[in-house]
């Protein structure tokens, strides 16, 4: 199983990209605003019901940033381990 990078703040996203070595990105409550410009790295998707509660929406996303339900968060959060919380 892959790692899974939960971040939850603009700040996090450097710690996390210097010390994590793979897996995939998830941005949640602050942190999917950094989902409007370009990450430097893989995978990245962002939680669609964080950027509705602050007023983003799907055609601001950055290339190759998805979107994902809560449905799908779970399913994620269930196929990967570890899952690595970055505040």
């Amino acid at each position: 199983m892959t790692v899974l990078h939960t971040i939850h703040n603009s700040t996090a996203l450097s710690a996390a990209l210097d010390r994590a070595g793979g897996g995939v990105i998830l941005l949640l409550e602050d942190g999917v605003y950094l989902a409007l410009k370009p990450l430097p790295r893989g995978e990245v998707l962002v939680l669609r019901e964080d950027m509705a509660s602050r007023g983003l929406t799907e055609d601001k996303l950055a290339e190759g940033v998805k979107a994902i339900g809560m449905s799908d968060f779970v399913a994620l959060a269930a196929a990967h381990s570890p899952i690595v919380a970055w505040f």
